[in-house]
């Protein structure tokens, strides 16, 4: 079986730490710590999820 690719990997990350974040509600800071990454990656990762497109926030008025 072959080793997944980086691009994977780093599509799962962020995903990750989307849900954790958006989801979930966890701090920026708690993300780091739990998945042993620094507060600015966990912060890129983010801002990298929103270029992808893979961040939809929808608000819908009563």
């Amino acid at each position: 079986m072959t080793e997944p690719s980086p691009d994977f990997d780093l599509i799962r990350q962020i995903h990750t730490v989307l849900v954790l974040h958006f989801v979930e509600g966890v701090k920026q800071s708690e993300i780091a710590a739990k998945l042993n990454l620094s507060t600015s990656k966990v912060n890129r990762l983010i801002a990298q999820g929103r270029r992808l497109g893979m961040v939809q926030i929808d608000i819908k008025s009563p």
